[in-house]
């Protein structure tokens, strides 16, 4: 566990900003498991319902096209299918997939005492677990959707709108994420990156950020 003296050794009116990405470091990606179900359930071949399946996501999660255009495009695409049929199989599969990763919590509480805990993330209306928001409303000063904000990581857009929103500098700032491709223009403007791998691993990179 990160130390608790070494984390509160911060001074209170210089605290650092830490922002997380969601799936694939709070979260799971349950994607394949999603696109394994709707092929066993729709007799379609996994490459093919992703692929529509993506063809229309960058768009709804960017907030370019809303939630029932996106449904009526996607069923459209796949064929004759019901798109409230396919709503319906596709949120059910997420539910049972998607899992929120409590091994950070204690990560989570150690760096509340020291840091603002933020949250951006590439996503869509009907990505939302409870058990996730919980965690957020409790551990987080606040987060950024890319369908809300209209931007998706690595646009500039939606770091730029963060930093703004939060008065938060990219100096001060530390983004963990899964994928160094999302994280290259904070990285540019003077934002220090952790690359998520495991619990064990983040918490060895924190301790050396944070040791100032």
């Amino acid at each position: 566990m990160i130390k608790t003296i070494m984390l509160l050794s911060h001074p209170k009116n210089n605290r650092t900003s830490i922002v997380f990405d969601y799936g694939g470091v709070l979260g799971n990606n349950p994607g394949e498991a999603i696109y394994s179900d709707m092929s066993a359930f729709l007799g379609i071949s996994v490459n093919r319902i992703k692929s529509a399946y993506l063809q229309y996501f960058v768009g709804l999660s960017s907030g370019r096209i809303d939630e029932p255009v996106f449904w009526s495009a996607f069923a459209k695409s796949l064929g004759d299918i019901n798109c409230k049929l396919l709503q319906k199989e596709w949120i059910e599969s997420f539910d049972k997939h998607c899992r929120f990763n409590d091994d950070i919590i204690p990560i989570l509480e150690e760096l509340q005492k020291c840091c603002d805990l933020y949250l951006i993330s590439n996503s869509v209306p009907f990505y939302r677990s409870q058990r996730a928001e919980k965690v957020i409303i409790k551990y987080f000063k606040s987060s950024i959707y890319s369908y809300q904000a209209k931007a998706r990581k690595p646009d500039r857009e939606i770091f730029d709108a963060f930093f703004l929103r939060n008065s938060c500098t990219p100096n001060n700032t530390i983004f963990i994420d899964d994928d160094l491709s999302k994280v290259v223009y904070p990285k540019e403007i003077g934002s220090r990156i952790i690359i998520y791998e495991s619990i064990i691993q983040l918490k060895r990179e924190l301790a050396l950020l944070l040791d100032k």
